[in-house]
């Protein structure tokens, strides 16, 4: 992880003040992040107020690690960093990022255009701690390696002279979700979104860890016909537009033509409002029949919206997904593993309102369920059936239902009580959320973690106990 992300500090800064660029970074932490800040700096505090600039840096490095990976062995700082340091002597800046190793228990690197004149200033500072040093322009000669194994520091030399690869697949993406996020906060979603169910902050560990992935699978298959002419892409269910904005950006082409689409007003007005000027058109529909004619689209998505339609709506809903796609275009459709949704709470064949786990949910699918359907219809000349799986999710939606479970005697009563108050949709967005919350802090877990340690699990053919079914299909 290289720290600060220079490009991003630099737009920033046109846009605000250094504080602001800070209070951003601050305001997106947990309270025991923000404590841990605190304490790490209490002593800085002369600094802080006279605006020292190695401070400066150290506190948006560590900002920036606390809402980023948290995973990584080294800590790179940035080159433009190290060379400013190196060319004005400013030691007090890399001993400042040294510390921030130190207080979290990281390896530190420094990443410089200029690896002679590196060593050479770090042996005039008599540096003593472990050196990792990462540079494009490094040189591979013997003669070179011979210098530095003659230098004093040596001995706490190490050299990375491999190029920095990016993480790819879903996991890439997610990573790439979670930095634009923080430039693109989540929007609270309006009444009328939320009573239709919409709007990814309402409960932020549904949308992390069950409809994101999706979306990033879609992506990552997008990235890989960006060699196309022109792209035709639509999301069926786009809701509040967030995520077919965000698939927009990391994986559209400049002539790429991307619509969302939603049957709710609500959400497609706040989808304008905060997502319009991404290049997607979002546009609202109600009916069976999708307003499309044959073979209009190149990719298609839908996360999450299949369950939510009858079983013999969502056979239509399949079919008209298949008459929108152009030949060889392939659908990207997502819907929870009944096995790990409903059936955690218990089993319910005929659909009752009162014993489903989620009540907008009229219909899960099990794998082989969906598998049947797909062959026996013949909606598209091939698919798969990927499934995603991540460990975090599935424990919280196991302890939640767990304590949610209908029981006999009094503790019945409970689920009663519950089954009468989620009826109204904002009492159980606030039960959903903080007890989701609640779950993943006993569990020491961050939403980061939650998010990048999704498993993809390539279909073979049969169930892969994964938390979520997504169809690859191509027509």
């Amino acid at each position: 992880m290289v720290l600060p992300d220079v490009s991003k500090v630099a737009r920033e800064m046109t846009e605000m003040s250094q504080v602001m660029m800070l209070w951003r970074r601050w305001a997106v932490l947990g309270w025991k992040e923000k404590f841990l800040v605190i304490k790490n700096n209490v002593k800085n505090w002369r600094d802080l107020i006279k605006m020292d600039f190695a401070t400066g840096v150290k506190l948006l490095a560590e900002l920036e690690w606390l809402a980023g990976i948290r995973r990584a062995k080294i800590l790179w700082l940035h080159q433009q960093m190290t060379d400013m340091a190196l060319a004005v002597k400013n030691r007090k800046m890399v001993e400042k990022f040294y510390q921030l190793g130190r207080d979290y228990e990281v390896e530190i690197g420094l990443m410089t255009n200029n690896p002679a004149f590196l060593v050479k200033t770090m042996e005039d500072w008599n540096w003593r701690e472990k050196i990792y040093i990462y540079s494009p322009t490094l040189p591979k000669t013997a003669g070179w390696r011979s210098w530095l194994e003659k230098s004093k520091i040596c001995w706490k030399t190490e050299l990375n002279t491999k190029k920095l690869k990016p993480i790819k697949g879903i996991t890439g993406i997610l990573e790439k979700y979670w930095e634009w996020s923080l430039d693109n906060p989540t929007i609270k979603a309006s009444v009328g979104v939320a009573k239709e169910g919409a709007g990814e902050g309402r409960i932020p560990f549904a949308h992390l860890a069950n409809s994101l992935p999706v979306y990033a699978i879609f992506a990552d298959i997008i990235n890989k016909n960006k060699n196309k002419n022109q792209l035709r892409v639509i999301d069926l269910g786009c809701g509040g537009g967030r995520n077919i904005a965000f698939v927009r950006q990391v994986a559209g082409k400049e002539d790429d033509q991307y619509i969302g689409v939603d049957y709710s007003q609500a959400c497609i007005t706040l989808a304008n409002k905060w997502y319009g000027k991404t290049g997607v058109k979002f546009c609202s529909y109600r009916g069976k029949k999708l307003p499309f004619s044959d073979g209009s689209f190149d990719f298609l998505v839908s996360s999450h919206v299949l369950e939510h339609l009858k079983a013999k709506d969502g056979l239509f809903f399949l079919a008209e997904i298949a008459r929108v796609l152009k030949k060889g275009g392939t659908a990207v459709i997502g819907t929870p593993n009944r096995k790990y949704c409903q059936d955690l709470l218990m089993l319910n064949p005929k659909e009752k309102r009162k014993w489903r786990l989620i009540l907008p949910h009229l219909h899960e699918y099990y794998y082989n369920e969906l598998k049947r359907i797909l062959d026996k219809k013949h909606f598209f000349a091939k698919y798969r059936i990927d499934q995603t799986k991540n460990l975090w999710a599935r424990r919280i939606m196991v302890e939640s239902t767990e304590k949610l479970r209908p029981r006999e005697g009094w503790r019945g009563l409970v689920y009663e009580i519950y089954s009468r108050l989620r009826e109204i949709s904002w009492i159980q967005d606030i039960s959903a959320r903080l007890g989701t919350e609640w779950i993943l802090r006993k569990m020491k877990g961050k939403y980061h973690q939650l998010l990048i340690e999704t498993e993809l699990l390539v279909d073979r053919g049969k169930d892969s106990d994964g938390d979520n079914l997504v169809v690859v299909a191509v027509k």
